[in-house]
């Protein structure tokens, strides 16, 4: 078995754990892994305890190891990437106002989405990603109505430029994002990929950001 086209022991090494040391993990054969052997394997596969899955490991071992959630790790040899990343989709028309998109009352559904997807474009952990879905049609070609995108909410700066889910004083749209050079204070320039839609500049403050965009998908 590979772990991201790494052996065991290519994984043992980067963990530095002795020989061993994750395959009876990996294989699902170790009932009492250590909490600080999961945090080294978390931290070679570049992810977190959180975002490592679980299956049939016993609930006693889970109890009493605070360092370790409930759900870290399953039974079969694919756990650590077939148990996934929870992502929860968050709807943007249920927002009200500047910094929604953390708001409990807008989660609609948690997707798990396999964490060596994730991890290659993001270490933001779990908690800081959300999914929405676009709503218009001011950034056609690039996304559209009913697409469901990937936000970052703890990247908040458009340095830098990118899409970015801003509040325009009426609800939550994705804009593409450039900081005005030089600008004091620092203004940045909001605009739309249909060309029906002029662009206008606002204070980094008065932009509302709300997370950058890392991802999207659609149904063909």
């Amino acid at each position: 078995m590979d772990i991201f086209g790494w052996s065991i022991a290519e994984l043992e090494r980067r963990a530095e754990l002795s020989e061993g040391g994750a395959k009876n993990i990996i294989y699902g054969k170790s009932k009492n892994p250590r909490a600080d052997t999961l945090k080294k394997i978390a931290k070679a596969l570049g992810c977190t305890t959180n975002d490592l899955s679980r299956d049939d490991i016993g609930e006693d071992t889970i109890a009493n190891t605070p360092d370790v959630p409930a759900d870290v790790f399953g039974g079969s040899s694919d756990h650590i990437l077939n148990g996934g990343m929870p992502i929860t989709e968050l709807d943007v028309r249920a927002g009200a106002g500047p910094g929604t998109l953390t708001e409990e009352n807008t989660a609609t559904h948690t997707w798990r989405v396999p964490t060596e997807v994730i991890r290659g474009y993001t270490s933001a952990p779990s908690e800081e990603l959300k999914i929405i879905t676009v709503y218009g049609d001011s950034m056609e070609p690039t996304l559209m109505p009913g697409q469901r995108i990937m936000v970052d909410i703890a990247d908040r700066t458009p340095s830098p430029p990118g899409l970015f889910v801003v509040w325009d004083g009426l609800g939550l749209v994705v804009k593409r994002l450039q900081v005005i050079p030089h600008s004091d204070p620092v203004c940045v320039r909001i605009s739309s990929d249909n060309p029906r839609y002029e662009p206008y500049e606002r204070t980094l403050e008065e932009a509302h950001i709300q997370g950058r965009v890392i991802g999207g998908w659609r149904w063909m």
